[in-house]
């Protein structure tokens, strides 16, 4: 197994999420962590997430690469009301969040291949993924 996927557990961004994994090349073996906030806790050394990604998926399953993703309108943060208030204050604010785990990771094990997707969440329900 060559991947590792970190999500938000989030249940909207399930169907959306397998189309974008398709079409991302992403096989369909890989490891895939959902929690609450998606990659929120990665830059923690001490959470569960962080825990999972460096015992499971780095020093059991040999992993290459790893996908960070972060969503709009993510509970775990309060929602979009929490995050700036309005759909563009929130993008604005879970991107920098994105980038801030990517980067951890990424020093914190330079041999993996860290990629990062933000899901955008719109009022109208209708969920966006693009690659950072």
């Amino acid at each position: 197994m060559d991947w590792a996927v970190v999500r938000c557990m989030d249940g909207r961004l399930n169907e959306a999420l397998t189309a974008f994994l398709k079409t991302s090349g992403i096989p369909d073996l890989h490891d895939l962590i959902s929690v609450p906030g998606g990659a929120r806790d990665v830059n923690s050394t001490e959470s569960c997430l962080y825990r999972s990604i460096e015992d499971v998926s780095i020093g059991l399953h040999h992993i290459k690469h790893i996908l960070l993703i972060q969503h709009t309108d993510c509970g775990a943060y309060g929602g979009r009301a929490n995050c700036g208030g309005t759909e563009e204050a929130d993008y604005a604010f879970q991107l920098e969040e994105l980038r801030k785990s990517g980067d951890a990771l990424k020093q914190a094990h330079p041999e993996l291949d860290v990629r990062l997707a933000l899901a955008h969440i719109k009022e109208d329900g209708t969920i966006d993924f693009e690659n950072v």
